[in-house]
């Protein structure tokens, strides 16, 4: 049975993938930014209508801290979206933007993943999951 466990770690590998090979491989920055940044944008929308809204009243401090970085990681998109893909800057913003992501992933993983696991059934998780899936559909429809 699908899980919203395996689900969110999948999506944060593929995310890590993709930032890894746009640093790795500029010279098609420009596809591969826009699917990191539909890739990122669909994740942390279904994370927060589902997950996110599941466990705020659990483990409230950490959901708020969580939403603080996903607000924080639009940011550095917007700063990566308006400086030119051939600007110098371009490759440090990524960087940045590559070792929040890092550092947020291994939080939830350490935390999130685990309280998900301890509080909900194995049939909550699968609903969760289906749910998740859906919100991505939603939002991919609004990301370019």
């Amino acid at each position: 049975m699908a899980d919203i466990v395996e689900m969110i770690r999948e999506d944060h590998d593929l995310i890590r993938r993709l930032l890894r090979d746009l640093q790795d491989r500029p010279e098609a920055r420009d596809i591969r930014y826009m699917t990191l940044r539909r890739e990122l944008q669909t994740h942390m929308h279904a994370e927060e209508t589902t997950v996110y809204r599941r466990l705020a009243s659990d483990i409230t401090d950490d959901v708020a801290e969580f939403l603080e970085e996903h607000n924080r990681m639009r940011e550095l998109i917007g700063r990566l979206d308006t400086t030119s893909l051939e600007d110098e800057a371009w490759p440090r913003y990524l960087a940045d933007l590559h070792d929040y992501v890092d550092s947020h992933f291994d939080r939830e993983e350490d935390l999130l993943l685990k309280r998900v696991r301890d509080l909900l059934s194995q049939v909550e998780r699968y609903e969760m999951y289906e749910q998740f899936q859906m919100e991505k559909g939603v939002m991919a429809q609004y990301t370019g």
